[in-house]
């Protein structure tokens, strides 16, 4: 297919071979930077063999699948991996089989829905292997990405560093905080930095990590710019600053540790700091698996009605049941239908100021006010051990958490929201897609996990109240996590 569109197609799988295993996908999540650059055609012909993702089918520059961040749980093979939830570097798929030895088992206490951060967190790795920050210094992170604040988290955990996130989304500014880090404006940053690490994918913002580095400073450059020209400010105070312009890429491991360190064991470094429920909030966007074609066709676009500039990590997440364009060898029996359920309601309110672009809106196109009381409701076939359906506190806790995210802002200002109507409607889903991440990330309990021993949860509806006579709703399954 050409560059820029994206479409959902079968695939055979042929029976398992000896040491193989098959694995049903639960979520994937897609780089923006580099999936980006190939759906729109923009890798260069010279790095074709190079930009080759693990098990992709198709050749550069297409039409392929392509893709390396996948999380599933193994439904065949060898008897060790037989249940586990895994990692592994495979494109977006339902089902799929790959040797047993290219899946790492996910450690205690990282969920599977946060896991799909794992690919980032090796390059971020792996970047500061290649320039490490030591004790003491300053370091500036120019680019406030997921990878950007990725490599923020991990350099302000190095005792007496300061770090500071550099970007011109000033919404960053709480997320910088929440890992640690400062946050400024490119105007504003601190010059003089000891280490500057560049993930912007800009040019301005190489331009501003040149400027912001102090004598014999590293510049480390992370971003990728497949076959765009990128033009660089060496004039100036370049040399005379003796500043060292260093790349990083994640395809081999960094030279300091190359002679005791597989990339699998990176892998699995990155996938055991995953237990930090910190990291939940770096996945800002959820869409299931049916939507990866318009999703992926809007990244093409680079359209942010869908990716809009406050998107970090967008998460896909797949059906409970097998898909039945995906044709299994072994044959597989859905879910038997169910007509009843237990549901728990909390209740929750914000208030915001936003407004709406279209005639039809009538004055409310002018800035205007509006509090909204919010149900949530979370259902599931079975009770749990316990007898409930949820731990009332915790989803009562939850609730007040999410919304207060919104309270007493103007949604016009938030960058996710850039350029949609952010109605009663819109809001029902998004805050219903924010809750999923948090439930599939374990914040309501190992037993509210969809797809947990007991079934979990298996629905939510979130419904937003104007008024005594008018609401609006968003309801839909939750995928297993």
């Amino acid at each position: 297919m050409a560059p820029g569109r994206a479409e959902l197609l079968p695939e055979h799988l042929p029976p398992l071979g000896d040491g193989e295993a098959r694995v049903r996908t639960l979520h994937s999540a897609i780089s923006r930077g580099t999936e980006g650059l190939v759906l729109r055609g923009e890798v260069p012909a010279s790095e074709y063999a190079r930009m080759r993702a693990p098990f992709q089918a198709g050749e550069l520059p297409g039409p392929v699948k392509y893709g390396y961040i996948n999380v599933g749980r193994v439904e065949a093979g060898p008897a060790k991996l037989l249940g586990r939830e895994v990692f592994c570097l495979h494109p977006h798929q339902t089902l799929f089989q790959v040797p047993a030895h290219a899946l790492l088992p996910l450690p205690p206490g990282v969920p599977a829905g946060r896991a799909v951060l794992a690919a980032l967190l090796e390059t971020a790795i792996n970047a500061l292997w290649d320039a490490p920050p030591r004790m003491g210094d300053r370091v500036a992170v120019v680019g406030g990405g997921t990878l950007g604040l990725l490599v923020a988290w991990l350099a302000a955990r190095v005792p007496g560093c300061r770090v500071e996130v550099v970007d011109t989304l000033s919404g960053r500014s709480d997320l910088a905080a929440a890992l640690g880090a400062g946050f400024a404006l490119p105007d504003d940053a601190a010059p003089e930095a000891d280490l500057v690490v560049h993930t912007s994918g800009t040019a301005a913002g190489l331009g501003t990590a040149l400027r912001l580095a102090g004598f014999e400073a590293t510049v480390l450059e992370l971003s990728w710019y497949g076959s765009r020209p990128v033009a660089l400010p060496l004039g100036e105070a370049f040399h005379a600053r003796r500043l060292v312009l260093k790349s990083s890429q994640v395809g081999s491991v960094a030279a300091p540790q190359r002679a005791r360190w597989s990339h699998r064991q990176r892998l699995a470094l990155a996938l055991s700091m995953l237990d930090a429920p910190v990291l939940d909030r770096l996945i800002t966007h959820v869409s299931p698996y049916a939507e990866l074609p318009r999703v992926m066709n809007a990244l093409a676009r680079m359209d942010e009605a869908v990716h809009g500039l406050g998107t970090l990590c967008h998460r896909i997440d797949y059906p409970r049941v097998p898909d039945p364009r995906c044709r299994s060898p072994a044959p597989t029996t859905p879910a038997p239908a169910t007509t009843t359920m237990y549901a728990v309601n909390v209740r929750d309110h914000f208030m915001i100021a936003h407004s709406f672009q279209g005639e039809v809106f009538g004055p409310a196109q002018r800035l205007h006010g509006a509090t909204y009381v919010v149900d949530l409701q979370l259902q599931r076939d079975t009770l749990d051990v316990d007898g409930v359906v949820v731990d009332i506190g915790l989803a009562t806790q939850v609730l007040r958490e999410e919304l207060a995210r919104l309270n007493f802002r103007n949604l016009d200002e938030l960058p996710e929201f850039a350029g949609r109507n952010t109605t009663t409607e819109f809001l029902a889903r998004a805050i219903f897609d924010r809750i999923a991440a948090r439930i599939a990330a374990g914040a309501l309990g190992p037993h509210a996990l969809p797809g947990a021993g007991d079934g979990g949860l298996t629905r939510m509806r979130v419904t937003l109240n104007e008024s005594h006579v008018a609401w609006a709703a968003y309801e839909g399954a939750l995928p297993a996590a």
